[in-house]
């Protein structure tokens, strides 16, 4: 049996063959093609589009949040390539960054920035339990923190708590709360939650009177009573230092 050996001409047909092959391929479109996508690879890899720029663009009802808590919180996507950045990440390490945010917003700003938006949310008393303090909110959401970072917040404290999930407790508080702004009433420093026997009733402290009061008394109730009396006080120019709601008449001490 006889072999073909691979001739000088063979091989010069082959790699003639190939570059035809190449040649067909490589046509002005395809360059463009490649051309292109290697252009715009480069641009979008570019450093022009490294976050650079983090902007909290609004804190809405803003009391206690700074802007340096949420840039500490997402210092993470400095640098990063805007395109690899991904909202929802963002939203979620500002949320993480407090207990009192909600309705985080973020935008990617063309071509390096990042602008945040929030909501701040606004609690209305504190307290503290077994080594942890606790932040309650208008609709009685509960917020538990750090007790070292109790004493920034300065808000009314409820002083003694025994059940930290007492909404019962909390919504008559909060209510007297809101309603004593309304009514432009001067606001307690502390409430002191007392148990006397099978009794119990909270004591809220004035800068120089307290008014003792059932946990189960009607916030409008409370607001009126406390309202009167303390104005008719103060135009009689009597001395007093305890006002007691827990009766059928107010008592004064």
């Amino acid at each position: 049996m006889f072999h073909k050996m691979n001739t000088p001409s063979r091989k010069f047909q082959r790699v003639k063959l190939f570059f035809q092959k190449l040649r067909s391929f490589i046509t002005l479109k395809n360059l463009g093609f490649l051309t292109g996508g290697f252009l715009i690879y480069l641009f979008l890899t570019s450093s022009i589009f490294y976050v650079s720029d983090i902007q909290v663009v609004e804190i809405k009802n803003k009391k206690f949040i700074l802007e340096s808590e949420i840039f500490a919180c997402t210092k993470q996507f400095f640098g990063a390539n805007i395109f690899s950045v991904q909202v929802a990440d963002v939203v979620k390490s500002v949320e993480d960054c407090t207990v009192l945010v909600q309705n985080v917003q973020a935008n990617k700003i063309l071509p390096s920035s990042l602008h945040i938006t929030l909501e701040e949310i606004q609690p209305t008393i504190k307290f503290t339990h077994v080594e942890n303090c606790y932040l309650v909110d208008s609709k009685l959401v509960i917020k538990k923190i750090a007790l070292e970072s109790c004493a920034r917040y300065e808000v009314p404290e409820i002083l003694n708590i025994e059940q930290p999930d007492n909404p019962f407790l909390f919504t008559s508080v909060v209510k007297i709360i809101e309603l004593s702004k309304k009514a432009g009433l001067e606001e307690p420093e502390t409430y002191e939650s007392v148990t006397e026997g099978s009794s119990q009733f909270l004591r809220a402290k004035y800068e120089d009177h307290s008014v003792i009061f059932s946990p189960d008394i009607p916030a409008d109730f409370y607001v009126t009573q406390y309202g009167n009396t303390i104005n008719g006080l103060k135009a009689r120019g009597e001395a007093f230092r305890e006002i007691d709601l827990r009766f059928d008449r107010v008592i004064v001490r």
